[in-house]
C-alpha cells in the first residue's frame, strides 16, 4: 500500500478548532499506488491530491471569520510542508524501481 500522510502542527490545529485541548493531530492518507511518479504527470497528480487533502483537513473553505481563515491558511501550509520529505522519498523510490 503506497500512501503519504498530511498532518498539521498541533498549534495550527488548535487555532482552527479552537478547542481547549487536543487529543491528536489529524492525519489523512493520500494514496498514490496507481501513479507513475517517474513522470511529471504522475508527480503533478500526487501534488494535486496532497493539496486537496490538506485543504480538506484544514477546512480551508469552511472558515468565515478572518481569524479562522488565517488559521486555516497556516494549517494548510504546515500540512503541505509535512509531506515534502515523504513526497521526495516516494518519487525517489518509484523512479529507482522504474529504472
Amino acid at each position: 500500500m503506497t500512501r503519504l500522510f498530511a498532518s498539521t502542527a498541533a498549534a495550527m490545529l488548535f487555532a482552527v478548532t479552537a478547542q481547549p485541548a487536543l487529543a491528536e493531530v489529524p492525519t489523512a492518507e493520500v494514496r498514490y499506488g496507481d501513479l507513475d511518479l517517474s513522470t511529471s504527470e504522475g508527480r503533478a497528480t500526487l501534488d494535486r491530491r496532497i493539496q486537496a487533502t490538506a485543504r480538506s483537513i484544514c477546512r480551508i473553505h469552511g472558515a468565515h471569520e478572518l481569524r479562522e481563515m488565517m488559521a486555516a491558511e497556516r494549517c494548510y501550509r504546515a500540512a503541505l510542508a509535512s509531506t515534502r520529505t515523504q513526497f521526495a522519498a516516494a518519487v525517489t523510490k518509484k523512479t529507482r524501481a522504474a529504472s
